[in-house]
């Protein structure tokens, strides 16, 4: 999604806002990044769409802000997690969430420099 253009970011913000404030029935202004593909102007992009909570995929704590809409990291539960890391994870404990972020950040590098690669390759094919 950070890699969209500025009008095709409004364009998919605008409208899965109003087709879910539709379908709800009331204003929709909290959001989850698909993929977790965040940068600042999927941010400004969805603040503008009236998004003012913005979940990214990015297992932080801390929380910031771009224009008017609040940033929030949030710490993924997998279908094959036991209740115990999942009771670790919800509890704050240390070192789970060390490792959940040391993990989420090896496989972004890996996603950054094979994406490219990939592109590449299939260029070339």
């Amino acid at each position: 999604m950070n890699t969209c253009s500025e009008q095709d970011l409004l364009n998919e913000w605008t409208g899965s806002v109003t087709r879910l404030s539709d379908i709800l029935g009331h204003p929709v202004d909290v959001a989850s990044i698909p993929g977790g593909a965040y940068g600042k102007n999927v941010a400004q992009t969805a603040y503008r769409a009236g998004i003012r909570q913005l979940f990214t995929s990015e297992p932080v704590q801390q929380t910031w802000q771009v224009e008017g809409c609040r940033i929030l990291g949030r710490f993924g539960i997998e279908r094959e997690d036991s209740p115990a890391k999942a009771a670790a994870i919800a509890s704050g404990k240390p070192l789970i969430r060390i490792r959940e972020y040391t993990a989420w950040n090896i496989k972004r590098l890996i996603k950054q420099i094979a994406s490219p690669l990939l592109r590449l390759l299939l260029k070339q094919s």
